[in-house]
């Protein structure tokens, strides 16, 4: 149950919306006069609030779906990359004068392409120029008698690993919502936050602390989770790039794939 609740108020998320909300509260205290709150929360405002959380889950939607995707993407990867050291293994297998070395090492060359790619938008050479160097192997195979079915299935897993790379690179350089979209998101994060400076939620007849509190609370609930909801749609829709907060995928681990692959200890 904690590390539900860890993953779910990722602290680097969480303090930042604990610190914009505080900061819009600390605006709307000290620097926005009561003569200047002119909003009243009437029901068509409230429904405003409300329409604007059923727009954010449409933005959402597709940002957690490419992202699960791209979970998906790091098992699929390594195993369709597995299967290809396994098939090849069993052809030396089958003819013992057949090398396999530098067909591990060209495998082991496009993981580290896809993680230079992926973590630091280094592209080197092209990805289809990388797997065209494993056709020497498979030509060498051929001529050593590996038969046609052996040939085939590693074309197919090595045909595999090239579309679950190119969809990799594919929400790597593209995001799942187009600019349009953020645009959107952005005016109406600003347009919320704005009127809620403005907004009169205190007793007119009396005023106390008790209602000096609920409008505290009630500006600094309403600034934390819109503000919450906009970071997580940046966040989520680009799982590969580390500037995020907690939206990150990390993809270290084909460096040390790759490094374990060339010394044969994966």
């Amino acid at each position: 149950m904690i590390q539900k609740l860890y993953k779910f108020f990722r602290k680097e998320v969480f303090i930042t919306c604990f610190l914009i909300a505080s900061a819009i509260l600390c605006v709307k205290l000290y620097i926005i006069p009561d003569t200047w709150e002119f909003i009243e929360p009437i029901s068509i405002y409230t429904a405003l609030l409300s329409s604007v959380i059923f727009i954010y889950g449409f933005m959402i939607a597709p940002a957690v779906a490419e992202y699960k995707e791209s979970e998906r993407i790091k098992v699929e990867l390594k195993s369709t990359i597995e299967n290809i050291l396994l098939d090849a293994e069993h052809f030396q297998r089958l003819q013992k004068n057949l090398s396999v070395e530098s067909f591990r090492n060209h495998i082991a060359d496009i993981l580290l392409y896809v993680f230079y790619r992926v973590a630091d938008n280094i592209w080197g050479k092209s990805i289809n120029s990388l797997i065209y160097e494993t056709t020497d192997f498979l030509v060498e195979a051929e001529k050593s008698g590996i038969t046609a079915n052996h040939i085939i299935k590693l074309k197919q897993e090595l045909s595999s690993m090239r579309r679950i790379i190119w969809r990799l690179l594919q929400i790597k350089d593209t995001d799942s919502l187009p600019a349009v979209v953020h645009n959107l998101k952005n005016f109406i994060t600003l347009f919320i936050i704005t009127t809620l400076l403005f907004l009169n939620i205190g007793n007119t007849a009396t005023e106390t602390i008790f209602s000096e509190i609920k409008e505290w609370i009630v500006i600094f609930i309403l600034s934390f989770v819109y503000s919450y909801l906009s970071l997580i749609i940046t966040n989520l829709e680009n799982p590969f790039d580390k500037r995020n907060f907690s939206g990150y995928i990390d993809m270290s681990y084909l460096k040390k794939y790759a490094e374990d692959i060339k010394l044969n200890r994966e």
